[in-house]
C-alpha cells in the first residue's frame, strides 16, 4: 500500500518523478527518523504523480519508508522553536505545486548560478495548522539539513525551489553535470539502495527491486537506518540497472561479516557485472576475533556501526560503454553472519 500526497499540478503531467531541491541537490523522500519525517536524501526516490481532472493530483511515495499502517509525517516549521512541527496526513493534506515563471529567475537567483533558462522550477506548499499557506524548504543546517522544513513567507529563497525529473531527464542532467574532477552522486538510479522498503521483513517478501537468493535473510535496524542481512546461508542479492549513460562509475557499500563457528572461510563480496567484465570487492571482516559475543550481535547494533561510518568496503571503479550493469552482493559460505547497507553510485562522466 503506497501513501499518496495531494497536490495542485501546474504544468505537471502524470508520471514518475524525482523531486530535487535546487540549492541542496538532495531529493524529497517519504520519511526519515522514526519513519515519520519528510526528509531529503542524496539519492532520489521515484514518486508517482497522477494528475486528476480537477487540477489536483496524487503523489505516491513508492519507497514505503513509513510504517505500513501510518500515513502521518511531520514537517519542521521555521519559527525558531525546535518543537514546532506541522503534521500532515498523506491521504488528506492538499499540497500544491506552482510553476515559477522565468520572469522571477533574476529575483530568486541574482547571480544565476542555479536557475537555467528554458528549465522548469516549482514551489511546493500546503495549508498549515493556522490556516496559512506554508512553503516546503530545505533545512538550513544540522539535522534539519536532512529534513523538509516550511516557512509561511514566500520569499525568493533558493531553498524553496524544486525540480521535477523523469528518470530519462535525470540521466540527461547527470551527463551534463558530471566530470572526472566533479563526479555526481547518481544513487537515484538504484532502486532502494539503503534497504528501507518494507523493513522488519525478509528480503524475499519485503522487496521487489532486489533479486535475492538466500535461505534466511532479513531487513531491520534502528531509527531510520535499516540494513540487510543473511545468516548461515549462501546468498546472492542483486539488481540490474538499465540504460545508464556511457562513462566511468564508482560503487560504494558498507558491509561486514562474522564467522559464526570461528572457521576461516571465503569472504563475501560486493560485485559489479558489465557486458565485458565482473568486478568484486570483499566485505570488511568484523574486528571481534570471530566471536559474535565480542561486538555487534544484532542488526540494531550493526546499523549503529554503519551510521558511525564503519565497515566501508573498497569501492569498485568500472566503465560501461552501453547496455545494462548488474550490482549486488554474494557469499558462498554457510557459517557466516553477513550484513550490508547503503549502496552509493557515483558518475565521473564520459
Amino acid at each position: 500500500m503506497s501513501c499518496p500526497f495531494h497536490l495542485y499540478a501546474e504544468g505537471v503531467t502524470s508520471g514518475t518523478y524525482f523531486i530535487r531541491n535546487i540549492i541542496g541537490g538532495t531529493y524529497l523522500a517519504g520519511a526519515n527518523e522514526y519513519g515519520t519525517m519528510l526528509s531529503l536524501k542524496a539519492g532520489g526516490e521515484p514518486i508517482k504523480i497522477t494528475v486528476l481532472n480537477d487540477g489536483n493530483c496524487l503523489m505516491e511515495d513508492l519507497s514505503m519508508r513509513s510504517f505500513p499502517d501510518s500515513t502521518r509525517r511531520y514537517i519542521g516549521l521555521l519559527t525558531g522553536d525546535s518543537d514546532d512541527k506541522f503534521f500532515v496526513d498523506l491521504h488528506k493534506t492538499k499540497f500544491r505545486i506552482d510553476k515559477i515563471h522565468e520572469s522571477e529567475y533574476d529575483k530568486i537567483d541574482k547571480k544565476r548560478q542555479y536557475l537555467k533558462e528554458g528549465a522548469e522550477y516549482y514551489r511546493i506548499s500546503c495549508i498549515g495548522n493556522d490556516g496559512e499557506r506554508i512553503y516546503l524548504s530545505k533545512g538550513k543546517n544540522g539535522i534539519t539539513g536532512h529534513c523538509v522544513v516550511a516557512g509561511k513567507e514566500l520569499d525568493n529563497g533558493l531553498d524553496k525551489v524544486w525540480c521535477l525529473f523523469t528518470r530519462d531527464e535525470l540521466i540527461s542532467d547527470f551527463e551534463m553535470m558530471a566530470s572526472e574532477d566533479s563526479p555526481i552522486c547518481v544513487t537515484s538510479l538504484i532502486n532502494d539502495p539503503d534497504f528501507s522498503i518494507k523493513r522488519n521483513s525478509g528480503l524475499q517478501q519485503g522487496n521487489t527491486w532486489w533479486n535475492i537468493e538466500a535461505r534466511k535473510s532479513k531487513i531491520s535496524g534502528y531509527g531510520y537506518n535499516y540494513c540487510a542481512e543473511t545468516y548461515r546461508s549462501v546468498f546472492d542479492c542483486h539488481q540490474t540497472l538499465s540504460c545508464l549513460p556511457k562513462g566511468k562509475y564508482r560503487l560504494c557499500l558498507k558491509a561486514t561479516f562474522t564467522c559464526v563457528d570461528k572457521l576461516d572461510t571465503h569472504s563475501p563480496c560486493m560485485y559489479v557485472k558489465t557486458d565485458k567484465d565482473t568486478y568484486t570487492s570483499e566485505f570488511v571482516k568484523s574486528g571481534h576475533n570471530n566471536s559474535m559475543n565480542d561486538g555487534e550481535n544484532t542488526l540494531y547494533e550493526m546499523s549503529e556501526s554503519f551510521t558511525e561510518g564503519l565497515y566501508s568496503v573498497v569501492p569498485i571503479d568500472f566503465y560501461i560503454e552501453s547496455g545494462d550493469v548488474t550490482i549486488g552482493v554474494m557469499g558462498t559460505e554457510t557459517n557466516q553472519w553477513c550484513v550490508w547497507d547503503d549502496f552509493q553510485l557515483y558518475y565521473y562522466g564520459k
